[in-house]
């Protein structure tokens, strides 16, 4: 998982839990915020914001 964002956003996510290499799984992605499980917690993360996250799917799927 990486950011495409700028400092701001990058500190931000980092705060939240959205750091390089860390697992996420995408709860919901219907209209509105995707909504993504990081650790213990979900988050909502607006359209523009979950633009910039990018993920590398696991090989499992798990």
């Amino acid at each position: 998982m990486g950011v495409d964002a700028g400092r701001r956003l990058q500190r931000r996510l980092l705060a939240l839990g959205l750091t390089p290499g860390t697992r996420l799984w995408l709860v919901s992605n219907v209209g509105g915020p995707a909504i993504v499980a990081v650790r213990t917690t979900r988050l909502a993360l607006g359209r523009e914001v979950a633009r910039r996250v990018w993920v590398v799917p696991e090989e499992d799927g798990r």
